[in-house]
């Protein structure tokens, strides 16, 4: 009875021993195949690269289709023509990214870091971006219409000629932001701040073209 008591009792201890030992190994959120299999092909569509450092990568035209980019870290990297259409790119490091006509349609980009990102010709409609931080981002001729940007912040953001119809932009801040000729037809601005924001040209949520002469007459009245 006592061996076999003592036997369990070191079964016990090993197997703790064992649990602390995987716990103490350092967490490696991608899957390193699918890492090596983009480097190699410049191709990995639903695929594990989350938390995965890409900075400086050159990914011109790469397909990401689907795949978990979230909390990536993709800043200055390369990503003209990048193919990204629903992937997860749920708080990834895009600083100073070039995106230059990138597909991000139906992403999720929650608390993602877009600063200073050049998103020219981008399409990201009916994408997710609550909190994304879009400050000095280049956003000309973007598309981001049905998508969601809620509480994001994008001061001196470019959005010149940008698709913003039926977006939302509930609280989002776009000081000194430049929208001018965007079009905001059916977007949400409630809350949203455009303190010295530039909007000449744009349409408006009304169907209106904002006119900088018009509105300051009206706020002199």
């Amino acid at each position: 009875m006592i061996k076999s008591w003592l036997r369990q009792l070191m079964a016990i201890a090993i197997c703790l021993a064992l649990s602390w030992s995987i716990i103490a190994l350092p967490a490696q959120a991608y899957s390193q195949a699918d890492l090596d299999y983009l480097k190699q092909t410049n191709k990995c569509n639903y695929c594990d690269l989350s938390e995965a450092d890409l900075s400086h990568a050159d990914l011109y035209g790469s397909s990401m289709i689907g795949s978990n980019l979230a909390h990536a870290d993709l800043s200055h990297a390369l990503l003209n023509e990048a193919e990204l259409k629903t992937a997860n790119l749920t708080g990834a490091n895009l600083t100073d990214a070039i995106m230059i006509g990138a597909t991000m349609s139906q992403a999720r980009l929650t608390e993602a870091n877009l600063h200073s990102a050049t998103l020219y010709n981008a399409v990201i409609s009916n994408a997710n971006l609550l909190g994304a931080d879009l400050t000095q981002a280049d956003l000309t001729s973007a598309i981001l219409s049905n998508s969601n940007l809620t509480n994001a912040p994008a001061a001196d953001a470019i959005m010149v000629k940008a698709t913003l119809a039926k977006a939302n932009l509930s609280g989002a801040d776009l000081t000194h932001a430049d929208i001018r000729n965007a079009n905001l037809r059916d977007a949400n601005l409630e809350q949203t701040n455009l303190t010295d924001a530039d909007l000449s040209g744009a349409t408006m949520p009304n169907g209106t073209t904002y006119r900088p002469y018009l509105a300051d007459l009206h706020a002199g009245l």
